[in-house]
């Protein structure tokens, strides 16, 4: 990669490395992290709309109701997309996020949590944690044998 040639390209550049590397991921992989990105964006503007949304002005209102509804959207269709086997690993990384996580603020970076952006980014984070946990603990759920059968029989060549 060379180095960017201006600051709009040092902008775009990561986010459509980021892009190039979500349309790459497995089907499984890409619905968690819609749910992941939905729970963040869900958690960010209830957080906002909760403390200070009643001094914004009603534009500001509008749209952080748009990007809840946004993220809303986003983790409705990535939990429901997200249906697969129960994953040990993720359930202890996510276990491990969530506790680190809590760690480093209350003791490396306690201001962190005293300011305003630092607070809501954590609770974002937090929500997108959360999500990827439950996601990783729900599994299949109990009527999975339907849910396979129907996928083959949809499948099938109609002679």
């Amino acid at each position: 990669m060379s180095p960017p040639k201006g600051p709009l390209e040092a902008i775009v550049t990561p986010f459509a490395e980021q892009a190039k590397l979500y349309a790459t991921l497995p089907p499984y992989e890409r619905a968690v992290a819609r749910a992941e990105y939905g729970a963040f964006l869900l958690g960010v503007s209830g957080y906002v709309g909760l403390t200070v949304g009643v001094s914004l002005p009603g534009s500001w209102l509008i749209a952080l109701t748009v990007i809840g509804g946004y993220g809303l959207l986003l983790l409705a269709t990535g939990s429901h997309d997200a249906r697969g086997r129960r994953d040990v690993m993720s359930i202890f990384w996510s276990l491990v996020v969530i506790g680190g996580g809590w760690w480093v603020v209350t003791h490396w970076l306690p201001d962190l949590w005293a300011d305003f952006y630092g607070r809501t980014f954590c609770i974002g984070a937090l929500c997108s944690t959360a999500v990827r946990l439950y996601l990783a603990l729900r599994g299949l759920g109990h009527h999975a044998h339907r849910l396979v059968t129907e996928d083959i029989a949809a499948q099938e060549w109609k002679w």
